[in-house]
C-alpha cells in the first residue's frame, strides 16, 4: 500500500526524490593493479566512472576519515581529515622526483609494493605503517620541511582550513607518544577581573612542529555517501 504521505517526505532536487540503484562498497576494497596494497582514493573516481556505465547511480562507502591505529572506520579521529592509508603516493606531486632522485626511498616504496600484493583481507597495521613513513620521507624531501615555514599552495590551505593546525600538533604528539592518550584537560579558574569562573581548555601541544598532508579528490559522477 502506498504511504500518502510519502510524496510530501520528498524533497525536490534532491538525490533520493526518485528510486535508484547503486552500490555499497568499502574504499579499501577497490583493489586493482593500480592500487595492490589497498583501494585508494583515487580509484573512487575510477569506480565512479564505471558505475555510471552499468547505470548505478549511489555509491555508499563505509567513513574514510582518519582513525589513527585503530582499524575501525568508526574510530574517526576527524570529521575533517582523511585517512592517510587511502593516500595514492605515486600522486602526490613531490613523489616522481624522490622516487627518481633518492635510491632509498625509491626502494622503501618498491618494498611496499612488493611486499603487499592483492589479498582478500589487507593488513591495516602494515600498510599503514608503510605509507605513514614513506610519506613522512617524502615530507622530508620538500621545501616546507627544510625551511619548517609552508608556502604557496599550501600556506593558503592552511589559511582557508584553521583547524589542520591543532589536529596536526594533536597528531605528531600522538606519534611521538605512540598509542599513549592525550587528553585536553578542562579546569576552574577565577579571572582576574573578577567575572567569575569559566571553563578553560588547555592544550600541551605548544611549540610541537608537525607535517600537514594536502589532498583533493572528485570522484567525478554519482554521489558518495560515507556511513550513511
Amino acid at each position: 500500500m502506498k504511504n500518502k504521505d510519502s510524496d510530501k517526505q520528498k524533497v525536490p532536487g534532491s538525490v533520493f526524490h526518485e528510486r535508484r540503484t547503486g552500490v555499497v562498497v568499502p574504499l579499501g576494497a577497490l583493489y586493482s593493479k593500480k592500487y595492490a596494497a589497498v583501494g585508494e582514493f583515487p580509484a573512487l573516481a575510477e569506480f565512479a566512472r564505471f558505475c555510471k556505465k552499468a547505470g548505478l547511480s549511489i555509491i555508499q562507502l563505509l567513513p574514510v576519515n582518519d582513525t589513527g591505529t585503530q582499524s575501525s572506520p568508526y574510530s574517526g579521529l576527524s570529521a575533517f581529515a582523511l585517512h592517510p592509508v587511502y593516500v595514492s603516493l605515486p600522486d602526490i606531486p613531490e613523489f616522481a622526483g624522490a622516487y627518481a632522485a633518492d635510491h632509498s626511498f625509491a626502494e622503501q616504496y618498491d618494498d611496499f609494493i612488493n611486499n603487499n600484493p592483492y589479498k582478500n583481507r589487507f593488513d591495516y597495521d602494515a600498510v599503514l605503517a608503510a605509507k605513514t613513513g614513506l610519506l613522512r620521507s617524502l615530507y622530508e624531501t620538500t621545501p616546507t620541511a627544510a625551511s619548517g615555514i609552508p608556502g604557496g599552495e599550501l600556506a593558503e590551505w592552511i589559511r582557508a582550513n584553521k583547524w589542520i593546525i591543532p589536529y596536526a600538533v594533536y597528531k605528531n604528539l600522538k606519534w611521538k607518544k605512540s598509542t599513549v592518550f592525550l587528553e585536553i584537560v578542562g579546569r576552574e579558574r577565577q579571572e582576574p577581573s573578577g567575572n567569575g569562573n569559566h571553563r578553560a581548555m588547555e592544550f600541551a601541544g605548544q611549540e610541537e612542529g608537525a607535517s600537514v598532508l594536502r589532498m583533493d579528490t572528485d570522484a567525478g559522477s554519482p554521489p558518495v555517501c560515507t556511513g550513511c
